[in-house]
């Protein structure tokens, strides 16, 4: 486009630096790992059975073999944690609770072939010589956009497209305006949508917003948020411990799930069901199932304060007895 000075005034370019400076900033989580994948020449990859489909969904894009290795209890790495020779291993922070050790025994077991998955756990600091993945969807009101810290600084030798969020605006802006009712269908569309975005630069659109986000304020509220909670909820919690920093959901692990998503939604809690592809593809037996169906993530951003915790934790209760 030619230079073009006056007219109309577009959104504001804010002036705050990234969570993550020197990081790539990208248009999805799952293009982080497609980088990867063409960074590093990845061929083979182990997966964790608790994953969404959008990871192996990836890898078979970009033409990587793919192994599925068990979650244990607790959301930990397997006791047994083995990786063949020239294979990547693909490791996923739960809710925040990757403890350094499991981190650097699977460096070890890896050969530092290693990527952590960090979609849940965008304040937590980049793994030392492991790639790392942040998104920003699932923590803050915008469109596309993702972080990549390679674990040397590496970075592909040409220049990707820039991603293009225009059509994906709608409901970020109409959630604020309207409630979440009325523009759900674009958010799922939106959603859906980025599934087949090529690897893209994030979005111009996204790289503004995201630079006008008080993140001191962010990750110190969902702090409380979580502690509120864990107060509450705590003693009913069969998934105990952990105090993540800026944590992206209070995980609470029931006996049940069985109708309590819909009995929250009826009270206005919205709780999602993270990982619906496992509960078709993992045997009941299996911890990745249990904890797919089990776990309530309970919403505990920066939207919200201590009488809305105690309101969840209140409906929560009551859906329990």
């Amino acid at each position: 486009m030619s230079r073009e000075i006056g007219g109309y005034l577009e959104l504001e370019r804010y002036q705050g630096e990234p969570y993550h400076p020197g990081a790539v900033a990208l248009n999805s989580a799952r293009n982080c790992l497609a980088y990867l994948a063409e960074l590093r020449g990845i061929e083979r990859i182990a997966l964790p059975d608790l994953m969404c489909d959008a990871v192996s969904g990836t890898c078979v894009r970009e033409g990587i073999a793919v192994r599925t290795f068990e979650v244990g209890e607790g959301l930990a790495l397997p006791t047994d944690l083995a990786v063949s020779e020239g294979e990547w291993l693909y490791v996923a922070d739960y809710y925040g609770r990757l403890s350094p050790s499991e981190v650097e025994r699977a460096r070890s077991a890896s050969e530092d072939r290693l990527i952590v998955d960090e979609v849940q756990g965008f304040f937590r600091e980049p793994w030392a010589g492991v790639d790392t993945i942040y998104t920003c969807r699932k923590f803050f009101g915008v469109p596309d956009g993702a972080y990549l810290v390679t674990r040397d600084g590496l970075r592909l030798g040409r220049e990707l497209p820039r991603a293009s969020s225009r059509a994906r605006m709608a409901h970020v802006v109409g959630r604020a305006e309207d409630g979440s009712a009325e523009w759900y269908g674009a958010y799922r569309a939106s959603e859906e949508s980025i599934d087949g975005e090529p690897l893209a630069a994030m979005s111009e659109t996204t790289r503004r917003l995201m630079g006008a986000i008080d993140f001191a304020f962010a990750r110190r509220r969902r702090e409380e948020n979580y502690a509120s909670l864990d107060e509450a909820l705590g003693g009913r919690n069969l998934l105990a411990g952990g105090s993540p920093e800026g944590p992206y959901m209070y995980p609470l692990l029931v006996e049940d799930s069985d109708g309590l998503r819909g009995r929250l939604a009826e009270a206005g809690v919205f709780v999602p069901t993270l990982w619906p592809n496992v509960l078709a593809e993992c045997p009941a037996s299996s911890w990745a199932r249990r904890y797919a169906r089990d776990v309530l993530p309970l919403p505990v951003d920066q939207r919200y304060n201590r009488d809305d915790m105690e309101y969840v934790a209140s409906c929560v209760k009551s859906v329990l007895r």
